[in-house]
């Protein structure tokens, strides 16, 4: 597994628009598509997908595969990325198993 770390410097454009800007997090398989997604708005609101807790009413965990080549400046550790995996109070928590 791989994981990066982005920032993201604009609101959603959305509903939820007053959440903020938000640093996204991934775990991404070896064949470039992401299992789990952290997403951290500065206004608060964190939300966690996971394989069978991908999709919600305010998002989902993205579909797209992802380009090592241009993600490789925004590589993180896997521990890194369990540490936030675990310390993250999500409005829509993911199943346990995940």
């Amino acid at each position: 597994m791989k994981h990066y770390s982005r920032r993201w410097d604009e609101s959603r454009g959305d509903a939820h628009d007053e959440w903020g800007a938000s640093t996204w997090y991934f775990e991404v398989e070896p064949d470039g598509h992401a299992c789990r997604q952290i997403e951290v708005y500065d206004n608060g609101p964190v939300k966690r997908y996971g394989l069978g807790d991908d999709e919600d009413d305010h998002g989902g965990l993205t579909y797209a595969p992802f380009d090592f080549t241009e993600w490789e400046p925004f590589h993180i550790s896997g521990a890194e990325f369990e540490r936030l995996w675990g310390a993250a109070r999500s409005i829509n928590p993911p199943s346990p198993d995940l």
